[in-house]
C-alpha cells in the first residue's frame, strides 16, 4: 500500500472535489481518495500491485482537470513549485490593483476636501449645514 499527494489543477468548487473523488475512488487498487479543495490536491492511497501513479493521473484527466506536467515527470509528492508558480499571478494582479487604486483614493479624498472648502466659504463661519 502506498500513499501519495499530488496537486490538481483546474478546480473551481465542492463539486470539482466530488468529481476527482468520484473518479479516483473508480479505479481499481485504490483504498482510499481524498480530494482538498483550499489546497488543490489530492490524496489517494492505493495498491501498488493494481495500480500506478500514472494511473491516477488519468483518473484525474478523464474528470476534466490535469495534474502539472512537472509532478507526472517526477512522480513526486512535493508540489510547491506549481503552489509557487499558481500564487505569482494574482500577486502581480493584487500589487497592480494597489498601484492604480492608491492615486485614485487619494484624488477623491482631494476632491471631497477641495468641495467642503468651497461649501464651507459660501456660508457664514458657524452657519454650515454640516
Amino acid at each position: 500500500m502506498k500513499t501519495i499527494t499530488f496537486p490538481i489543477v483546474g478546480m473551481h468548487c465542492a463539486s470539482c472535489v466530488v468529481l476527482n473523488e468520484d473518479s479516483l475512488k473508480k479505479v481499481p487498487g485504490v483504498i482510499e481518495a481524498s480530494v482538498n479543495f483550499p489546497l488543490q490536491q489530492a490524496t489517494v492511497t492505493f495498491d501498488e500491485a493494481q495500480v500506478g501513479e500514472p494511473d491516477l493521473h488519468q483518473a484525474v484527466r478523464r474528470a476534466g482537470y490535469s495534474v502539472p506536467r512537472s509532478q507526472m515527470l517526477q512522480g513526486g509528492t512535493d508540489h510547491a513549485g506549481h503552489l509557487t508558480s499558481a500564487i505569482a499571478p494574482a500577486k502581480r494582479r493584487a500589487i497592480a490593483a494597489l498601484l492604480v487604486a492608491g492615486p485614485v483614493v487619494i484624488w477623491v479624498c482631494l476632491i471631497l476636501l477641495l468641495a467642503r472648502f468651497l461649501v464651507a466659504s459660501t456660508y457664514q463661519a458657524g452657519s454650515l449645514p454640516f
